[in-house]
């Protein structure tokens, strides 16, 4: 970390930007060794705060302008964290904020929320109980593959299982559509197939340019930085887990041929994450159970 000064000793700094850059390399240092450390992060608080008291006499708020100001000159960039502050890292090379920023486009262009899906294992948030496995056939679709997903159920031949689809969202946009789209496919008839919105739990805007961010940042250093490679992959699969956490705190709609209007169920929120699990986990089957015996097994006693 502390080489890259070296790298950009070049560059044409006044004494206060050298100033400010050696602050936030050292900061960025040290906080590699201590995570989630607040006193060692390089923000804008702890940039000015470094400067308190010091010889430099500047006002508040100084350090973080001159921090503003090597971002513009493209030697530093801020990653944005998950309480909504910002970090000034620096990269390992002269220009390479640039190489960073477009890295973020290209992962951003390629990046499908059917991906996100399985990147994020959500299957694992709604996971069928052990003793209902057999008895159920599930599948996952973002709003651009859930047509395909229901014919391919429809067509199906799962023997003497019940087939679910369920939909996810990456932000609020999509889950509008993922709604819509379930609600215009149940008063149709999806025939066999019990749908399940859970889009009203989407990735979300901010979680989703953090995972940008910092896959970027993986792919950026791979070859330059193995060990912060892994630190940036590491923050992308932590937002993802983010996620699938949320998700089991979720709601979700049910629908059914006996119900294309939808019917609403909502997770238990208990305290212990592992009885919060097997709870919401209860929770969604059963209500997907007793729809599959209302629509599908009618010959059942009540």
């Amino acid at each position: 970390m502390l080489d890259s000064y070296r790298l950009i000793s070049g560059e044409k700094l006044n004494n206060d930007e050298h100033r400010v850059l050696k602050v936030i390399l050292l900061f960025n240092a040290i906080s590699m060794r201590m995570h989630d450390t607040e006193m060692v992060r390089p923000s804008d608080k702890n940039i000015d705060l470094s400067f308190v008291g010091a010889s430099t006499n500047w006002p508040k708020g100084r350090g973080k302008q001159i921090a503003e100001k090597l971002c513009r000159d493209g030697i530093l960039f801020k990653e944005k964290m998950k309480d909504g502050s910002c970090e000034y890292k620096i990269a390992n090379i002269s220009g390479g904020s640039i190489e960073i920023s477009e890295k973020k486009k290209e992962v951003e262009k390629r990046l499908k929320t059917y991906d996100l899906i399985g990147n994020a294992e959500l299957h694992k948030a709604i996971a069928v109980p052990d003793l209902m496995e057999n008895r159920f056939k599930i599948d996952y679709c973002s709003v651009d593959t859930l047509s395909r997903k229901i014919s391919e159920l429809k067509s199906a031949d799962e023997g003497n299982k019940f087939k679910v689809l369920v939909g996810f969202a990456r932000d609020e946009v999509e889950a509008e559509k993922v709604k819509k789209k379930i609600a215009d496919e149940a008063e149709r008839g999806a025939g066999d197939v019990l749908l399940v919105d859970a889009s009203a739990t989407p990735f979300g805007r901010d979680r989703l340019e953090r995972y940008i961010e910092n896959v970027a940042l993986s792919e950026y250093y791979t070859k330059k930085d193995r060990e912060r490679s892994n630190k940036y992959m590491a923050n992308a699969d932590a937002c993802l887990g983010e996620w699938r956490d949320a998700m089991m705190d979720g709601s979700f709609w049910l629908y059914a041929k006996d119900d294309s209007v939808g019917k609403r169920m909502a997770n238990m929120n208990v305290n212990c994450a592992n009885v919060r699990k097997k709870c919401s986990m209860l929770s969604i089957w059963s209500a997907i159970w007793e729809s599959t015996r209302k629509n599908f097994l009618p010959q059942l006693p009540q």
